[in-house]
Parts: C-alpha cells; sequence; structure tokens
C-alpha cells in the first residue's frame, strides 16, 4: 500500500534555513510551507528572491513520503 505524499505544511527537522546557506538547483525546500524543486543554485536568499516568499526549510523526504 502506498502512502500518499505530503507536499504542504511543515514537518520535523524541517528547520529554517538563514540566507546565507547554499541552495542547488533540483533539490527540494520548503518554501513558505510547500514543497518546491528549486530553479536556481546560490542562496537563500536569492531563492526566496525567485520565489517572492519569506521562508525557506529543509525539506524532510522520508517524512513526506518523497523517495522513490
Amino acid at each position: 500500500m502506498k502512502k500518499e505524499r505530503i507536499l504542504e505544511g511543515v514537518m520535523v527537522n524541517e528547520n529554517v534555513l538563514p540566507d546565507d546557506y547554499p541552495v542547488y538547483f533540483g533539490y527540494l525546500y520548503v518554501a513558505d510551507c510547500k514543497v518546491i524543486s528549486s530553479d536556481v543554485e546560490g542562496d537563500v536568499a536569492r531563492l526566496k528572491l525567485y520565489l517572492d516568499c519569506k521562508e525557506v526549510r529543509r525539506c524532510n523526504m522520508a517524512a513526506r513520503n518523497l523517495f522513490y
């Protein structure tokens, strides 16, 4: 039985990332409580500007059942 993927909200161990934290293209992050795949590389400040969001967190892929 497949578990449903959770794509919204905040899960355990999804800490807020500081603006100078590195961001990588294609990695999953939680931006304003929604899971996103980064379209930019650089740092969190650049990703926040690109997405026009206020907060970026780590993405706990295991808790969200996002492993394929």
